[in-house]
Order: structure tokens, then sequence, then C-alpha cells
């Protein structure tokens, strides 16, 4: 091999390693003003209510509230939750916010090995004045998952 050639690899190595020592080189600019950014922030407030004459029926609410500036954004959402057997759940949520109303349900089958569920979430868009959605959105999710 030849060294003096302008590909071979230790002048390729060489360049390299330049490349790299440009990457890092800063250029102190003086003060030039500044600015401050905060992160968003996250908010989740909830309650969970058993009724105490049927123990395997629960409510719950939950807001979440986002701060983000011109970002910002809000949600209520209403849950309703019933385990009737050890091995069976289901449950249904209904949620209003800054981007419109939704709702969902979830089937969950759950023995000892195995998770087997089936849900849906559906978010209504607009409607026309007798209450029939003009645009919408919905999501089937069915699922197994093994536990260990």
């Amino acid at each position: 091999m030849n060294d003096e050639e302008k590909n071979s690899f230790e002048n390729e190595g060489d360049r390299m390693m330049n490349d790299l020592c440009y990457l890092y080189e800063l250029q102190n600019n003086g003060n030039e003003g500044g600015r401050a950014r905060a992160l968003g922030a996250t908010f989740n407030v909830g309650a969970e209510y058993t009724l105490p004459v049927y123990r395997n029926l629960t409510f719950g609410l939950l807001n979440s509230t986002r701060l983000q500036g011109a970002y910002s954004w809000t949600q209520f959402r209403l849950s309703a939750n019933v385990a009737p057997a050890k091995i069976f759940s289901a449950g249904m949520n209904l949620g209003v916010g800054s981007f419109g109303a939704d709702f969902g349900w979830i089937i969950n089958f759950h023995p000892n090995g195995f998770n087997f569920f089936l849900g849906m979430d559906h978010i209504l868009g607009s409607l026309s004045k007798q209450g029939i959605p003009l645009a919408s959105n919905s999501c089937l999710n069915i699922g197994m998952n093994f536990p260990f």
C-alpha cells in the first residue's frame, strides 16, 4: 500500500480526527441577549369512589391539564369500572376537554397466566343540528398479554 495516496487509510483517519475536532470548536459571540424558556407542566388530579353496596363497581373522575402557553389544554374524564368476578372486568369512560368529546370501553378477561382484552376509543368530531356525527375517529384494540 502507498501511504502517500490521497485516500490512504492513514490520511482518512487524520481527516476524520480533524473533522471531530472541528465539531466541538465553539465560538464565543459575547452577550447577544438571552431568552428564558420553561418546560410545560402537566397536572393530573383524580378521585375514585367505590360503591358501599357493591364494592366491585367504582367510579372515577380525572382532570388533566397541560400548561404550556399557547399549547395549553385541559380534559375531564369520568369512568365507571366493574369487576363482578376475579377473572373478568369491564370499564367505560367519557372525556370532555379542549379537543372535544370522546368515549371508550374495555372488556378484560384475566385468569392466571394471561390477559385478553377488547377495547374501543371513539372521538366525536363535529355534529349536525340533528346530532348526527359528521366527522369522527375510532380505534378498536384487541390484545393478549402474558404477565410473568
